[in-house]
């Protein structure tokens, strides 16, 4: 997160100050949501049979479905 906000102002002022600025910070939005979706719905089976036999993932996948974050 620290990383991407200097990133962002930088961008922003490239491409004209404030409204520059909110045109990158909309567009990291998007990207990062983009992003989730695809590892979530689309990704989640090969990304499962890359790691079927390391318990250590499996157990905190695990974790994380039943108790959330």
């Amino acid at each position: 997160m620290l990383a991407a906000i200097p990133l962002t102002v930088s961008a922003g002022l490239l491409f004209a100050s404030f409204i520059g600025t909110i045109i990158v910070s909309i567009s990291g939005i998007v990207a990062a949501s983009a992003a989730f979706l695809i590892a979530r719905y689309f990704a989640r089976e090969r990304i499962l049979k890359l790691v079927e036999g390391n318990k250590k993932f499996l157990a905190i996948d695990k974790a994380i479905g039943e108790n959330g974050f």
